[in-house]
């Protein structure tokens, strides 16, 4: 089914959770989503805009399997790309509208897929085009537009500073991107700068400044950049661990083996002993016979 498709389902959706299988979730597209959240759990919403409908698009995706946790779930159709419940209650299309309207509109974003992250060698990927890097760009620039709605007071105090961090987080995750030797150490310190940059954050929004639905778009983004710097890390030090591991082997040497014991005869009274299998493996030295005096 495409997405079209979807869409045209759910502009006539009055009373069904449409959920699509995609990978190991299940998401659900527009009136679905609203449905599912308000009947069932809150999960996070995202909205795109969608330039083949020209319109915003909101979903909600959760893990298939906790779909049988959920009580009172009742399912009219089931295949393997498509499920339909019923909705518990009803909603008109007013309260779906005005969420849809309050949910923040995810800016978008120019990521690409890699299947490793490391880099441990030459730095060639260019920084624009990490997903983390991209998504920090992002944040500082949306904090730069909202820091002029700022009070006197604030903005070169609190603003500043905000402003600062960010910026040394782009600088340190630049870093690691074309460093050779101490990626770890600029990731770790980008880490901290985004912890240093929430506290601002979180201080301006209990003093005031920032809006709740602005404080929850800045919030979800810096969980995401939180998330893949946690992933790079991790991915580094399995690297550098797996790389100690095999300069270890190379500098002690790998051929330590012992010989391969011969096979076992089949007849049992032809069959070596204990004491065979050592001295064929060169541990123990046969005995001279015993000569008489």
């Amino acid at each position: 089914m495409t997405k079209q498709e979807i869409y045209s389902i759910e502009e006539r959706n009055t009373d069904k959770i449409h959920l699509y299988v995609e990978g190991q979730f299940l998401v659900a597209y527009e009136r679905s989503a609203f449905r599912f959240s308000r009947s069932y759990k809150a999960y996070q919403e995202k909205k795109r805009f969608v330039k083949n409908v020209g319109y915003e698009v909101i979903t909600v995706g959760f893990p298939r399997a906790a779909l049988a946790r959920f009580e009172g779930v009742e399912i009219l159709e089931s295949s393997a790309t498509h499920v339909v419940l019923r909705a518990p209650q009803s909603f008109s299309d007013e309260e779906f509208l005005k969420w849809k309207a309050e949910t923040p509109l995810l800016e978008p974003k120019v990521i690409r897929s890699y299947d490793r992250l490391t880099n441990l060698g030459v730095g060639v990927m260019k920084s624009k085009e990490l997903p983390v890097f991209t998504c920090s760009y992002e944040l500082l620039k949306y904090v730069y537009a909202t820091s002029q709605k700022l009070k006197r007071e604030y903005k070169y105090s609190l603003g500043i500073e905000l402003k600062n961090e960010l910026l040394y987080l782009l600088r340190e995750i630049q870093q690691a991107i074309f460093s050779f030797e101490n990626k770890l150490e600029h990731i770790r310190a980008a880490q901290l700068h985004l912890e240093t940059s929430r506290i601002h954050l979180r201080l301006l929004h209990d003093l005031g400044q920032l809006s709740p639905r602005v404080f929850s778009h800045i919030v979800l983004q810096t969980g995401e950049i939180s998330a893949q710097l946690a992933a790079w890390s991790k991915a580094l030090s399995r690297e550098f661990k797996n790389r100690r591991i095999a300069q270890e082997k190379v500098r002690v040497g790998t051929s330590t083996e012992l010989p391969r014991v011969p096979d076992k005869i089949s007849n049992p009274l032809t069959a070596p002993t204990e004491m065979d299998e050592l001295l064929a493996m060169g541990l123990l030295k046969e005995k001279e016979p015993f000569q008489s005096r």
